[in-house]
């Protein structure tokens, strides 16, 4: 896994609700793929990576790229 550098506090909803309201703060396309995953273009070359969580204290999260 790599951080993304992009951070949330999980408050309601999903995890994947929550880090599909970051990508929209940050300008970042994202979508489901055909399994189900949530992918983003972090890099915004077109290139979707799936997404994953770490956890930091209490409700603190990191975006990753698997």
């Amino acid at each position: 896994m790599i951080d993304a550098g992009l951070k949330f506090t999980w408050k309601n909803g999903s995890m994947n609700s929550n880090a599909i309201e970051v990508f929209k703060e940050n300008g970042i396309a994202w979508e489901y793929n055909r399994f189900g995953n949530l992918t983003a273009d972090f890099y915004g070359i077109g290139i979707f990576e799936k997404v994953d969580y770490k956890h930091l204290k209490n409700d603190d999260f990191e975006l990753c790229i698997v």
